[in-house]
């Protein structure tokens, strides 16, 4: 089936025309950002300051993997540092929690026992590990999403022909 309606125009001819309005462009083909071959390039364009010692620590280790795998690029630093500043402030939440009790015993007025109040920090906790869980699958930090970011640098890398003779090889 074909698209209905007149065929879009492009954007130039809509800027020509004077009919060109933001809330109203198509979305460009997103740029792919220059790679990244250093920690030093990495930490100097994104907003390294910010994070805490811990969470510098865990940006350069997160930065150096993907270095490695020639895989990162500028338009992936900032998703980087709010991995490793969520992937901290879980850290924080953790010793926290250790250092409370997980739950309190929640008393009525007579002194009596009648439930348990969670941490606070447990729930916080909750929602830091799924943002770094969500941020880190993209990255090829878990073990799955690891072996699917390697088969696709491995893709990139070789030929088909070079991929079917190392699977007959084996």
């Amino acid at each position: 089936m074909g698209k209905r309606g007149p065929a879009p125009k492009p954007q130039q001819m809509l800027d020509l025309l004077g009919t060109s309005r933001k809330d109203r462009r198509r979305a460009e083909v997103a740029m792919i950002g220059e790679k990244i071959t250093d920690i030093a390039q990495a930490t100097s364009l994104c907003d390294f300051d910010r994070l805490t010692a811990r969470g510098q620590r865990i940006f350069i280790r997160q930065a150096t993997f993907l270095i490695g795998l020639k895989v990162l690029q500028t338009n992936d630093l900032d998703a980087l540092v709010l991995y490793a500043e969520s992937y901290d402030m879980a850290l924080k939440c953790m010793a926290n929690i250790n250092k409370q009790a997980w739950f309190k015993p929640k008393c009525d007025e007579g002194g009596q026992q009648v439930g348990w109040i969670d941490n606070p920090y447990l729930k916080q906790f909750d929602k830091l590990c799924k943002t770094i869980n969500s941020i880190g699958t993209q990255y090829g930090f878990t073990p799955a999403s690891r072996i699917r970011l390697s088969a696709d640098v491995k893709e990139e890398t070789h030929g088909v022909m070079d991929i079917a003779t190392d699977v007959i090889e084996i």
